[in-house]
């Protein structure tokens, strides 16, 4: 081939793989802050009934009740959190959508194959 010629589509790879690291790098940093922030109430939780229990008064520190409604939201966090990641991979993955097509079609079986 001509020199030319090589040089255009090296440059041309380089920028679709530049583009897929930026786009990987960005679910990274979403699914990493979605899941910082789910599980944070449930950390500041388990410290804060840590130090309440090394006082010995954890009925000092929490009622009954706010336990219950924090332990209960801290886990629906969790949950979501869990559930989240598959939106964000729709969201953002031209690949995983394809994918999900061909798996979930009718003829998925023959589609799937071509991969």
């Amino acid at each position: 081939m001509f020199p030319l010629v090589e040089s255009f589509i090296t440059l041309e790879h380089k920028k679709v793989t530049s583009h897929h690291e930026a786009n990987a790098t960005l679910v990274l940093i979403i699914i990493v802050l979605i899941f910082i922030i789910c599980e944070t109430p449930e950390l500041i939780f388990r410290v804060i009934t840590v130090i309440a229990r090394h006082v010995n008064d954890v009925d000092a520190v929490f009622s009954k009740i706010f336990r219950r409604v924090f332990t209960t939201v801290s886990e629906l966090l969790m949950v979501c959190q869990s559930s989240v990641n598959f939106f964000i991979y729709c969201a953002f993955g031209r690949r995983f959508r394809r994918v999900m097509k061909m798996t979930f079609s009718p003829n998925g079986s023959s589609v799937t194959n071509q991969t």
